[in-house]
């Protein structure tokens, strides 16, 4: 099988854990949906499968999902808000929902822990300079929720994850 064939394969398999059209629609329209396939291997997909990991692309400030079949227990579901999301980059999105998946990949691990172990995640798929400019964007756009020691600490983290610190 070539690449493009593997990539397309990939990408029917992750559109099979996005929950509403619509949203996935524009997610894709976007380019985030395309740019989240080839950040992800096979072996991510499967682990997304395993851990029965799913997505609901929704626009905020509310919207209606309509979810047809039935989810299995345990499920958990990453909300991506694409109204949002487009305040940033097309790679910096898929950062941000690389993000999200280390945090259902780790269900277990909590606070700050958990935002380390998460960032961690988006930096082994490649994403390591996207999510120190979207940290550094919430601490201008939103300085009230993240001009605060925990977004600070996150980016030191990942700096020392760079080799940076």
């Amino acid at each position: 099988m070539t690449e493009e064939e593997l990539a397309m394969k990939r990408a029917g398999m992750v559109h099979k854990l996005f929950l509403n059209e619509s949203g996935t629609g524009k997610f894709a329209d976007l380019g985030m949906f395309k740019a989240l396939v080839m950040a992800l291997s096979d072996s991510d997909v499967d682990d997304l499968i395993k851990n029965l990991v799913f997505f609901n692309p929704i626009f905020s400030p509310a919207s209606a999902s309509y979810i047809f079949d039935g989810l299995p227990a345990g499920a958990a579901i990453i909300t991506i808000d694409v109204n949002t999301i487009t305040d940033f980059e097309v790679m910096e999105g898929v950062a941000i929902v690389l993000h999200e998946i280390g945090h259902a990949l780790n269900p277990t691990v909590k606070g700050m822990q958990g935002e380390f172990v998460a960032d961690g995640y988006a930096v082994s798929q490649g994403f390591k300079e996207q999510i120190l400019s979207t940290l550094a964007k919430q601490v201008e756009r939103l300085p009230e929720i993240y001009d605060n020691k925990s977004t600070y600490a996150r980016i030191d983290n990942v700096k020392k994850l760079l080799g940076n610190a």
